[in-house]
């Protein structure tokens, strides 16, 4: 009796180092790149937000910022094969494939909102 419960769990435990084992698919490196910057002020005083093209009531005032960028591949990561043909036996832990990595090489820290009142003629921070 005592073998046949060792020999269970002793099977048990080696399907767990030998189909515990990682299929990840290849991951890449990606660098993005911004190429444009648009900023589009738009009038929310109906129901229907339009584009401004004149003035527009500083009540009733939204931004939409629009930035464009290009994808370029910089490296591929490809899986390490261990001696024994596996993957990776990884028993009794969970299987953590790292995917696709994203470089964002110059950031968009901060941007600053200035408007010009019409009456006074006053350039005015409304960033906060």
């Amino acid at each position: 009796m005592k073998n046949k419960v060792l020999i269970v769990l002793s099977t048990m435990f080696l399907s767990q180092v030998f189909f515990s084992c990682c299929d990840c698919p290849m991951s890449e490196t990606f660098e993005n790149n911004y190429t444009d910057v648009s900023i589009i002020p738009y009038d929310t005083s109906g129901f229907n937000s339009e584009i401004v093209i004149d003035k527009v009531n500083r009540n009733a005032f939204g931004l939409g910022i629009l930035v464009n960028f290009e994808t370029i591949k910089v490296a591929s990561n490809f899986k390490k094969l261990s001696s024994l043909g596996f993957n990776s036996a990884l028993a009794f832990s969970d299987c953590d494939c790292i995917g696709d990595e994203f470089i964002y090489p110059d950031p968009i820290d901060n941007f600053k909102i200035r408007i010009i009142d019409t009456q006074t003629e006053q350039n005015i921070d409304v960033t906060e």
